[in-house]
């Protein structure tokens, strides 16, 4: 995982990124006011559907009056209690 921005509250400490097992989403089809925070690196993936550049796994955008924050990142427990979710 690739950090792009980390100035955004939460992932100053991931400046360099991060290795992370996980179940990912093959993500397609993102908003143009999206604010990328976390890109899924793809190189040595296996599975066709990872056979593509990089792609955008964490982002914000506002939303109305409100912001929306999505991160493909949390499909099992052992995700969302590793250190590196409860910080991101």
């Amino acid at each position: 995982m690739r950090c792009v921005d980390p100035k955004f509250p939460g992932l100053e400490k991931y400046a360099d990124g991060f290795a992370f097992q996980e179940e990912w989403y093959s993500l397609k089809d993102f908003s143009a006011d999206d604010h990328v925070l976390l890109v899924q690196e793809t190189e040595g993936m296996p599975d066709n559907e990872y056979k593509r550049p990089p792609y955008p796994a964490t982002w914000a955008r506002a939303a109305g009056k409100g912001r929306v924050f999505y991160t493909s990142m949390g499909h099992r427990e052992d995700v969302w209690t590793n250190p590196i979710s409860r910080t991101c």
